[in-house]
């Protein structure tokens, strides 16, 4: 069973500006199997603006939407606190980066055939096409990150994130991994 926050969270993500991560993407890619979504892919030219004003004023509006509960505002602070860290990534590398791979997810029941190797492989000639040279991602322990070791990215910093899970503290790492090949070079 879904909780209401979770429930609000998934309500805001099946909008069509998802909140911020689509309102700012520049490259977006679906896989299909059988005829189904089968995974999905998002990134960012850096050098490119944000997406409209109106896409961001929805999103806007869709996590006050979540702030109304107090599930909502729990979850809110959570990716408060992820944003935090993702800034502090940033701001503790010495790469300059012009693009961002921001969203990757294979349904479970496709992964292990290619799919989302597919999906990479059409975000690195997105990256060629915009002359992208560098580009990162951020990712998690909640996450298959050794995915992106096996594409030759590089790990090249890592926080952790303290939550609840169960009325128990745990540990959240989170990395940010980087293109070791350059593109478009």
């Amino acid at each position: 069973m879904i909780n209401s926050a979770l429930r609000k969270l998934l309500s805001c993500f099946q909008t069509p500006t998802c909140v911020f991560c689509l309102a700012e993407q520049t490259f977006t890619r679906v896989a299909e199997l059988d005829g189904k979504a089968a995974g999905v892919i998002m990134g960012h030219n850096l050098r490119k603006p944000h997406g409209p004003l109106l896409f961001c004023l929805q999103a806007w509006q869709s996590l006050f939407r979540l702030s109304l509960s107090r599930e909502g505002r729990r979850a809110w602070k959570f990716f408060r606190q992820m944003d935090l860290i993702y800034e502090q990534l940033l701001a503790d590398s010495s790469s300059v980066y012009q693009g961002e791979l921001s969203f990757l997810a294979v349904r479970p029941d496709c992964r292990g055939r290619g799919i989302g190797k597919e999906l990479f492989a059409l975000f690195q000639q997105y990256m060629e096409q915009e002359n992208i040279k560098h580009y990162y991602v951020f990712t998690d322990t909640s996450c298959n990150y050794g995915f992106y070791e096996s594409l030759n990215m590089q790990q090249c910093g890592m926080q952790t994130l303290p939550y609840k899970q169960n009325n128990r503290l745990a540990d959240c790492w989170v990395f940010i991994y980087e293109n070791t090949e350059r593109t478009g070079a």
